[in-house]
């Protein structure tokens, strides 16, 4: 997923550029990542016209945007084809044999309001894999998260309906956000993997 307006080159997945990539390539465009597609001498053009290698952008996205219309060389998408891609993906790597592990969703940077509410999509849109979801912040994610009021009680959601856990590290714990059922915890260590073994995304 390229959630971000990001030069072609500087790319990274697991540490790989986009030319190290493997192919077949599946590239979903998400939140700013879409103003990349939008100008008429777009970089990523050259790479959609290679072989094996699909660009797609959240229509959503990309009408919130009003950049008018979608060139020819990239198909729109949604979060739920980018979740059931992801998940098939994980089930080819044998993520699956166990039965289905918990997903942790993490959040390392603030972020504006439009952003949160992009980033709430994205969660939503997962609760479709009927995986266990769980949430975690970084002190200044979860501070720009309550910095936007009307999106901190959208994301009440999560808890009130019982799709995820929301846990923040490194803050002390707020008495109103634990009976609102926030969790808090001790600054996470860098690198720990999601709980038993399980799959973990950031954001």
């Amino acid at each position: 997923m390229v959630r971000a307006k990001v030069p072609l080159n500087d790319l990274r997945h697991d540490g790989l550029s986009i030319d190290e990539l493997p192919r077949p390539l599946w590239l979903f465009f998400f939140g700013e990542g879409v103003e990349g597609l939008a100008a008429d001498n777009s970089p990523w053009r050259s790479l959609a016209e290679e072989e094996r290698v699909d660009l797609a952008y959240c229509t959503t996205a990309w009408e919130r945007r009003d950049y008018g219309s979608v060139p020819a060389w990239v198909e729109g998408s949604s979060l739920v084809q980018f979740w059931a891609i992801q998940l098939d993906l994980w089930r080819r790597e044998g993520r699956f044999e166990d039965g289905d592990p918990p997903l942790s969703i993490r959040f390392n940077a603030p972020r504006d309001a439009l952003g949160w509410k992009e980033s709430l999509e994205i969660i939503l849109a997962a609760a479709t894999l009927d995986l266990t979801m769980l949430i975690e912040f970084n002190g200044p994610a979860w501070k720009s998260l309550l910095d936007a009021p009307d999106q901190r009680r959208a994301w009440q959601q999560l808890l009130d309906f019982e799709l995820a856990t929301l846990t923040v590290h490194g803050l002390p714990a707020d008495a109103v956000e634990v009976r609102r059922g926030v969790a808090f915890a001790a600054s996470r260590r860098s690198g720990d993997a999601a709980s038993n073994g399980g799959l973990a995304l950031e954001f």
